[in-house]
């Protein structure tokens, strides 16, 4: 049911989150990188257009430009989940937002993700996502209050 409402959670986690956001695109990337990311999260251009834009921008081959956005994009995409689980959080009394490592469990996972896929992170541990370790990465942290991961068998991650 939380997963059907992601996107829409996403943008508004973006909007209210636009310093932070802007803080992480910016992060070694020149101003007309982190524009295009910005362009392309709103919707204002699409993805072929924001890797010609940044390959242009970095004066790197389109695989290389991919390989950046890939990496940038993935890192706001789950601070702003994590982001949007920190304020429903606070509204939720004694339940919080835990982060289910949502993702495929096949034969080309990585050993960092293969120990979380399925499980359920804490606040901390979602904080503590290591982007280096899950390059070109399928998986998401999505936010999901606690009561429910538990009624629906979700085990924590213990690592």
């Amino acid at each position: 049911e939380y997963a059907a409402n992601i996107q829409g959670d996403l943008l508004q986690a973006l909007s209210s989150q636009e310093e932070e956001v802007a803080r992480v695109i910016a992060q070694g990337t020149s101003d007309a990188v982190a524009q295009s990311i910005r362009q392309s999260i709103t919707g204002a251009i699409d993805v072929r257009s924001l890797q010609r834009q940044v390959a242009n921008a970095l004066d790197v081959t389109l695989t290389k430009a991919g390989v950046a956005l890939d990496r940038a994009v993935r890192e706001v995409q789950d601070r702003a989940l994590i982001a949007a689980g920190k304020a429903a959080s606070e509204d939720m009394g004694d339940d919080v937002f835990v982060y289910v490592y949502a993702g495929p469990d096949d034969g080309v996972i990585r050993p960092y993700c293969a120990a979380r896929v399925g499980k359920y992170l804490t606040q901390e541990q979602a904080d503590a996502l290591e982007p280096r370790k899950r390059f070109n990465c399928r998986h998401t942290p999505s936010p999901l209050p606690l009561s429910i991961a538990r009624e629906r068998g979700i085990q924590p991650f213990k690592g």
